[in-house]
């Protein structure tokens, strides 16, 4: 595993992460980086990467934003902001994964946001 990360073009940081949160499922980042590097450069401020978001939602079957940043990534535990930087970025892996409306995309943006507030006890950005 560590050899295959290794020769993709992940920063050693992010496959460390990966290997400690996914196990041998970072084979799949791995596979997903080899298809297109841009999987796995994080996304910005965040330590997420298009790959972790997308195998949320196509082999861990997350289906609302909070269902990927906080069960799925677990991502909401380890940022300031609940990892509120990266909604759209999800939003846009489960509108295409899951046919959601734009009703849907910021009726799920919004109970995330509220849901960081609550339990962040801060405005989200």
């Amino acid at each position: 595993m560590r050899r295959q990360l290794a020769s993709t073009s992940v920063a050693p940081r992010t496959g460390e992460r990966w290997l400690r949160r996914y196990g041998g499922n970072a084979t799949a980042l791995c596979d997903a980086v080899a298809r297109d590097h841009e999987d796995g450069i994080t996304i910005g401020d965040s330590v997420l990467t298009r790959a972790e978001i997308e195998h949320s939602v196509h082999r861990e079957m997350a289906m609302t934003v909070a269902d990927v940043l906080v069960r799925r990534t677990g991502s909401f535990f380890w940022s300031a902001d609940g990892d509120t930087s990266v909604i759209d970025q999800v939003s846009d892996a489960l509108d295409a994964a899951h046919g959601y409306t734009p009703q849907q995309r910021a009726a799920q943006q919004a109970d995330y946001t509220r849901w960081v507030e609550r339990n962040r006890g801060t405005r989200a950005p």
